[in-house]
């Protein structure tokens, strides 16, 4: 029996060394650099993973965080299945763009979720206030480690599974959905879970 897999494209924004590359760089190839070059332009990477006994084909795109690639960041994240803001939680200034950035995509109609990279690290963000804005700006919020890689299997299976309880509701009402598309697959590598 053939397998079928939902394409859902995610893509990372935040300021620049908030560690968007990192994240990838961890979920998808499980490896970490300290020294890493700032992302110039958009790149994407591919996992196929399996939630709730469904496939999906998560397309995850890097984009620069410089403030010179905001103009054409709309490009990359327009029909986006899943928007997550990326901020270092060591750097208030990131978390503050992080605002800004959500609030710029909220009319997008992905899912938004915040992020708080560098958790292994002691943050000047404290997770009660980034609580409280993610409240407000009415988003999830998840924090990382993309040099442990903490808490990342955590943060795309939950939107994994957000997304395909959407298509599910919107199944139930439409078949036509503009934010997923149907593809064969092959069946989803086993992950040895979050550290």
């Amino acid at each position: 029996m053939e397998r079928r897999s939902t394409a859902y494209k995610i893509v990372l924004l935040g300021g620049p060394h908030v560690g968007k590359t990192s994240i990838i760089q961890r979920y998808i190839s499980n490896t970490f650099s300290d020294s890493r070059n700032v992302t110039v332009q958009a790149e994407y990477a591919e996992k196929r993973v399996a939630v709730q006994g469904k496939n999906a084909l998560l397309t995850i795109w890097d984009t620069a965080g410089q403030e010179n690639f905001k103009s054409v960041a709309p490009i990359y994240y327009r029909n986006s299945s899943a928007i997550l803001v990326v901020f270092d939680i060591t750097d208030r200034s990131s978390f503050l763009l992080a605002q800004d950035w959500v609030k710029e995509v909220a009319t997008e109609g992905a899912e938004l979720a915040l992020v708080g990279n560098k958790c292994d690290l002691v943050g000047r963000v404290q997770e009660r206030e980034v609580q409280s804005v993610a409240n407000d700006l009415g988003v999830r919020y998840y924090y990382t480690s993309a040099k442990s890689g903490g808490g990342l299997e955590d943060l795309f299976s939950k939107v994994a599974v957000q997304l395909l309880a959407k298509d599910s509701g919107r199944d139930s009402k439409s078949s036509a959905s503009p934010r997923r598309v149907t593809i064969k697959d092959i069946p989803a590598p086993r992950s040895k879970g979050c550290c």
